[in-house]
Formats: structure tokens, sequence, C-alpha cells
């Protein structure tokens, strides 16, 4: 427990081994009895030794616990305390942690990379797709290490474009999680099935029966995939990012969705400080998932310039949604430009061609 609260890479095997060099295997407790009796094998030592592990793991959990617990009984705890002992709890019952890596690790893989490249491959193989071939080719595949950014003005698309990327990954066979704090989850749910079936939510009533079959159908991949969980009470930065410690060392998702960052609740005093201090805490939140981060964004226009330029400085990845003709309200079918003003490991770039559906919020290429 010590070496793994100090951040070092430990297995039951590597402390067997430790131990029994230091000449302490035997001093642990049972295990002189296996060792003085000759029974047993060192598998079973490794097997006793990991049980001990857990026992005593869980004896310093509870006596935290029974800290906190009893801090909250006399109202003599700060939440700044509490969070550091539920944080000390996770450190302690998180096992084997890869805190730290040699240089020899990070060079394996950059090995790995290099002949990869040689094969021909590049390198976006198991990436996230945006949904459309064009957007794929022209910005680039999400890739798991990226924290991406889809801003917007408002009324332009962003939470139906993050719904539409959400649903092309989930069939794809890929985990995601959605964080929506500007609607219900249902609505999330609804109208990725509405996407998926290609009918327009705003008149079910009138529907033929083969759009409630497609409809219903799509209902069903969403529900029985087991790969989607959608989020709408989160709502504070805490509350998130407790929420995301227990995705990754559980549900382990491929994609992390949250729309929007601007109506995430902290502790800043202006809205410029409020989403600055969400935007910075994107990027260790993303380390802690391990997965792609994708967020949502709504632009100001009289804080547009400021707030851009702070959001794009924290992400990996900025990708706009400009409606070309937005003067033009009742035009179903939308022309749209998708512009990449930043990507830290590619090139800024520009995809025209993109049309929006309105009344189905889907996404397509313009024929």
């Amino acid at each position: 427990v010590e070496m793994r609260t100090e951040g070092a890479e430990v297995s039951d095997a590597a402390l067997y081994a430790k131990a029994h060099s230091l000449g302490t295997l035997a001093s642990l407790g049972g295990m002189e009895r296996l060792l003085s009796t000759g029974t047993g094998s060192s598998l079973g030592y490794e097997q006793m030794l990991a049980s001990l592990i857990d026992a005593y793991g869980k004896r310093e959990a509870y006596k935290l616990l029974k800290r906190g617990m009893e801090g909250l009984a006399k109202q003599t705890l700060e939440m700044a305390d509490l969070r550091e002992l539920a944080d000390n709890v996770t450190t302690i019952c998180a096992g084997k942690q890869h805190r730290h890596r040699s240089m020899a690790d990070i060079d394996a893989e950059i090995d790995a990379d290099v002949k990869a490249a040689q094969e021909g491959k590049t390198g976006d193989e198991g990436s996230l797709t945006w949904g459309l071939s064009r957007l794929d080719n022209f910005l680039r595949p999400i890739r798991r290490h990226e924290y991406v950014l889809v801003c917007a003005r408002p009324s332009r698309g962003k939470s139906s474009m993050l719904a539409f990327l959400a649903g092309a990954n989930l069939m794809q066979g890929k985990r995601i999680a959605f964080f929506t704090l500007e609607t219900s989850d249902k609505a999330v749910v609804q109208q990725m099935a509405a996407q998926l079936a290609g009918v327009r939510l705003d008149s079910m009533a009138q529907w033929m029966p083969d759009q409630f079959r497609a409809f219903n159908a799509a209902r069903a991949k969403l529900k029985d995939s087991k790969r989607l969980m959608v989020f709408d009470r989160d709502m504070s930065l805490d509350a998130i990012t407790a929420r995301c410690r227990l995705l990754a060392g559980s549900f382990k998702p491929d994609l992390v969705i949250l729309d929007y960052l601007g109506l995430v609740a902290s502790n800043g005093r202006s809205p410029y400080e409020r989403v600055s201090l969400v935007s910075k805490a994107m990027i260790p939140l993303r380390k802690a998932l391990g997965c792609a981060l994708v967020v949502g964004q709504q632009l100001n226009r009289a804080a547009e310039a400021q707030e851009r330029g702070q959001l794009e400085e924290d992400a990996h990845r900025c990708v706009m949604l400009h409606w070309k003709d937005s003067n033009i309200l009742d035009r179903e079918i939308r022309a749209y430009k998708i512009l990449q003003p930043k990507l830290r490991d590619g090139r800024t770039t520009a995809v025209d061609g993109i049309e929006f559906n309105a009344p189905t919020t889907t996404w397509r290429e313009a024929s």
C-alpha cells in the first residue's frame, strides 16, 4: 500500500519478489507457517500476499472513512478535507497504478508507431469517427488522447452534432458516456434514436407505420447495446469529475461527451472565469478517463474573442460549426462549413459540402 500510495507501478508478483529479496517475506502474517512446513508453492505465496495486501488496504481505507464520518457527525470537517480523504481512499483501493513510465516504455510505443507507419498504417486504426467520411478524411478521426472542443453560436446544431457523433461511434461498437447539462437524458436518447432512424420527432403523430418501426428498431439498438450511458444530473465540475473517475474504473468508455462546458457549475466569479476554470479542468479529466473527451461550447457574440482564445488554448483540437446561410431561417437543409482552426499534431483546415437536415437533426455530405 505504501508503494502504491507513492505512485509506484507494482503487481502481486513484484511485491512478492521484493519482500523475498528484503528477507521480510516470512514475517508477513501467516506466511511463516507455509515456509516452516515447506508446503505450498511460490504461486501460493503470491496468492496469500495478494490477500494480505487486500485486507490491509481495506483496513486503512476503513480508518480514513471512519475519520470522515466522525468529522461529518461533529461538523468539524471541511469539504476540502473530505475531498482529500476520498482521494486517499481511492488511491489505496486503486491497486496497480501507472503514474510514471520509463523512457524505455515511452520509446516502445513510439517504435510501434514507426513500424505501423512503415507498414502503411495511418495511426487512425481504432480511432473515433465523425460519422461522415469527408470529415474523417479532412479533419482526421478523433484519437484517444484528444480533448476536442466543438464550438458554435446559439442554435447552430452543436448539440445535434454531439448526439450524431455519439450515435455514429456507438454503432461502431464504441462505449459512450454522454453528459447533458442543457437538456434531459430522455431527450438525448430520443434524438439519437431519431437520427439513426432518419425521422423527425416533431411530427411523431403523423408518422407512417414504417417510420414507427424504424424508430423502435433504433431505440432497441440503443437500449440493448449496453455501451451507452447518459447523465443529466451531474451539473457541477466536482460531480462530473467524481462520475468520470467511477466510469474510468468500471464502464471504461472509449468516448466521453460533455454538452456543454458553459453550463458546468464552478467557483468562478464571472462567466469568463467560470468557463476558464472548467476548461482548464478538462485536460486532467481526459487523462484520468484515459479516452477521448469531446466538449461542446456555445460562443456568445459579446465575449466570443476572449472565450474562444482561452478555450482554444486549452483544447487539443478545436472544431467550429459555421452555418453559411444563417440569415435564411426557414430552410430545412442547411449548408455548413466545418472549420478546424487548431489541431496540435495535425493540420488546420476547413471542410465544405456538409449539410444539416434540420427536421431529422442529422448531418450528411452534400450530393
